[in-house]
Formats: C-alpha cells, structure tokens, sequence
C-alpha cells in the first residue's frame, strides 16, 4: 500500500509539473504577443507621425501610387501592371539620383509584389513606407499569388532584361555616391535581379 500510495504521489507532482510548464509557455506565448502587439502599436504611431509631418504633394504621390499598384493587382489587369512597372521603372533611380534611397527600396519592393515576389528587402522598410507597402500587400494578398524572394523562377523575360536590371542598380548605387551617367530611363526589369545584386556588391 505504500508503494502504490508513493506511486500516485509521484504520478500527482509530475502532472503539476507539467501543468506549471503549460501555464510558464502559455505565460510567455502571452507576454510574446503584447509585447508584438505594442510594439505594433508603437510603429503606427511613428507611422502616423511620418504622415503628419509628410509634404502634402509627397503623400499624395505616394498614396496615388500606391492605389494605382494595388489596383492593378486587385482586377489581376496585367496591362495596368505593366503600366505601374514601367512607371516605377522611370521612378526608381530618379528617386536614387535624388538620395532618396528609402524611397527606391520602396518602389523596388512594390514591383516585386507587381511581379508576384515578396522581396527580403521589404523587411528594412520603415515608417510610413512600411505601412503603405503592408497596406497594399493586405489588400492583394488574398487574390494575387505572392511568393517569397527565392522561390521564384526566372522566366525567359526576365532573363533577358537581366543586363538592364543590373545597369540601373549600377546607376542608383552611383547616384549615392555622388555621381550619375544616365539619363534616369529604362524599360522593364526585374525587381528580385536588382535587389539579389545589390546585396552582394
């Protein structure tokens, strides 16, 4: 009677030991989510302090950019989708020639999500930008095939605009280092070349 007595007393502290462990993940899964959460919070503040203090042109242009892209992508147009790139494809290093180096990762990352690839780099976006690229993606997400950077097959297309996606990262780099040879044109590339390449120089 003793053994089985000391049996169950053992059988008993392991079952608590084990509920307490359940209740230490259960705690720590709880903390892990507000502390997601405020940070959350945190970046939407920082976000809507960007906004506020954005130029109003500016913000119009990035909103209506943004509407255009996600647009696009929502009706599955693939005439308005290749509108926005070759837009983009204008805008990119002239955003580079400027500085403005935020921005040309922006647009970068947004003709990824045109050419269905959610690029690494959209990781580093920050503030507003990174509030107006999520904003997009959450409204396409659902309807238009995404797949993550390093999943994706080039096609024959986008092989053969391999040099000219290489041309322009080698003007926006020239352009943060103070000098430019280009006149801010260029045709259609592929947004994963550019970025894979910019990461390794």
């Amino acid at each position: 009677d003793t053994e089985s007595d000391g049996g169950g007393a053992g059988a008993g502290a392991g079952g608590r030991e084990r509920e307490g462990h359940a209740l230490d993940e259960r705690g720590a899964k709880q903390e892990g989510a507000l502390g997601a959460y405020e940070e959350h919070i945190e970046l939407e503040r920082a976000a809507a302090a960007e906004w506020a203090e954005m130029d109003p042109a500016y913000a119009l242009a990035l909103r209506e950019l943004c509407t255009r892209a996600a647009r696009a992508m929502a009706l599955d147009d693939a005439e308005r989708v290749d509108e926005v790139i070759a837009e983009i494809c204008v805008l990119g290093p002239q955003l580079a020639e400027a500085g403005m180096l935020e921005e040309t990762r922006f647009v970068g990352c947004l003709m990824g999500l045109l050419q269905h690839t959610l690029l690494d780099e959209a990781d580093k976006l920050s503030g507003a930008l990174r509030q107006a690229f999520v904003r997009v993606q959450a409204l396409v997400e659902d309807s238009w095939e995404l797949e993550r950077e390093g999943e994706v097959l080039e096609d024959s297309e986008e092989r053969q605009l391999k040099q000219l996606a290489q041309a322009q990262l080698a003007q926006a780099q020239a352009a943060d280092a103070g000098v430019s040879d280009g006149d801010g044109s260029a045709g259609r590339l592929s947004a994963v070349d550019a970025f894979k390449a910019a990461r390794s120089a």
